[in-house]
C-alpha cells in the first residue's frame, strides 16, 4: 500500500501500519472449551446447520464437510477428505468419539448452499454462525480439535496428519492457542504422578 500510495503522489506514511505475515502477528485466539462447543451445537435447532458443524467440531475445515465421506472403520466413524480439498486426502478420526454418536449418526444432510470454490463455504459458515449469536467464530472449531487432540494425548505426527497438514504446520498454527488453564491442568497431572 504504501508502494501504491508513492506512486500516486499521495504524502502518507503507511508502514507504521505494516504487521508482517508471520503466525506471530495474528491477534490471540481465545478457544471456546468443550462444555461450550458442545452446548452450541446441540442447541442449533437447524438440523442440518447442526450437522455441518458437528463436522467441524468433530474433525473438519469448512469446505471439507462438503466434500468428505463417513465411514465406519471397525467402529470408529472417520472423516475420509478427498484429494480436491484444501488439505489434500486425509483421514480423521473424531476427537470426542461421543460427539460423533451424539451428532452424526442420524440425518446426514447437509444444508443446500452453491458455491464456486473452496473458500465461499468459509464466508457462508461465518454468516450462519453469526446468525445462532454462536461464540467466536466457526474457525476455533479446528482450532479446539487440534488442543483436544493434544490434550487427550494424540501424538503431533498423528493429530497433524487427521487435519491434512504437517507436523510443523500444526504445532504452528494451533498449539499456540492452548489456554493458561490448559496448561495448568496438564502440570497438575505431572504432579500427580508418583516419581
Amino acid at each position: 500500500m504504501q508502494r501504491l500510495a508513492d506512486c500516486a503522489g499521495v504524502d502518507v506514511d503507511l508502514r507504521p501500519l505494516n504487521v508482517g505475515y508471520s503466525a506471530a502477528d495474528v491477534v490471540p485466539k481465545k478457544i471456546p472449551d468443550d462444555d461450550l462447543i458442545e452446548r452450541t451445537i446441540s442447541d442449533i435447532s437447524n438440523p442440518q446447520w447442526r450437522y455441518v458443524f458437528a463436522l467441524m467440531a468433530v474433525w473438519l475445515r469448512d469446505h471439507e464437510a462438503y466434500l468428505c465421506t463417513l465411514e465406519d472403520r471397525d467402529g470408529a466413524l472417520v472423516a475420509v477428505v478427498p484429494d480436491d480439498s484444501k488439505t489434500g486426502k486425509h483421514v480423521a478420526f473424531p476427537v470426542p468419539s461421543k460427539w460423533a454418536e451424539l451428532w452424526l449418526m442420524g440425518d446426514r444432510t447437509l444444508p443446500k448452499i452453491t458455491v464456486k470454490a473452496n473458500e465461499e463455504y468459509g464466508s457462508r459458515f461465518a454468516a450462519q454462525w453469526r446468525r445462532l449469536k454462536a461464540p467466536k467464530t466457526p474457525y476455533v472449531l479446528p482450532h479446539a480439535y487440534a488442543i483436544r487432540c493434544h490434550v487427550q494425548g494424540v501424538k503431533v505426527a498423528i493429530a497433524a496428519d487427521w487435519m491434512g497438514h504437517s507436523p510443523d504446520m500444526h504445532l504452528k498454527r494451533y498449539h499456540r492457542w492452548i489456554a493458561d488453564k490448559t496448561h495448568r491442568e496438564a502440570w497438575e497431572q505431572l504432579q500427580a504422578k508418583p516419581e
